[in-house]
């Protein structure tokens, strides 16, 4: 099997990989049909912990991390991914890196269904995937630099 790398360097962003730009496309896109489709798109994709249980809307774990509440939300989102995916997938090759973006956006779903089983307010965003990011990215490149706002450096394995 050949798996083909692509190489960033660790600190802000690299260059725009496959599985990265892939999600960034996904999340552009749903944002847009969101715009158009209004409201009852997320509640009927964005993770309601207590509808998960009742009514046994298993796709919600994983719709959820398409859908954003603005376009601020969606731009910090997606900055990280790319500031922080494009690396990981270097290293890891597309097929891992978006297997794991996955695993860990579905498992912050399922963790809030399980801390909050009887909230009936739609959680959305890429943040529970985004996190999972940020935290390989800190045990992998612990030494390399961040900066927090663009002023303040910090090391990964601290932020």
């Amino acid at each position: 099997m050949v798996r083909q790398i692509y190489y960033g360097r660790p600190g802000f962003g690299g260059s725009l990989s496959p599985g990265v730009k892939w999600l960034l496309i996904a999340n552009f896109g749903v944002y847009l049909i969101q715009t158009f489709a209004g409201r009852e798109l997320i509640y009927l994709f964005g993770l309601n912990p207590a509808a998960f249980w009742s009514e046994k809307v298993f796709w919600q774990p994983l719709t959820y991390m398409f859908l954003h509440g603005g376009m601020f939300h969606l731009l910090f989102n997606m900055l990280a991914l790319w500031i922080f995916g494009g690396t990981l997938e270097s290293v890891w090759g597309t097929t891992r890196f978006i297997r794991f973006y996955f695993i860990v956006g579905i498992g912050a779903g399922l963790s809030n269904c399980l801390l909050t089983p009887g909230m009936g307010v739609p959680i959305i965003g890429a943040s529970g995937a985004v996190y999972g990011l940020l935290a390989a990215y800190g045990i992998l490149f612990p030494e390399s630099i961040i900066y927090i706002y663009g002023l303040f450096p910090l090391k990964a394995k601290y932020l």
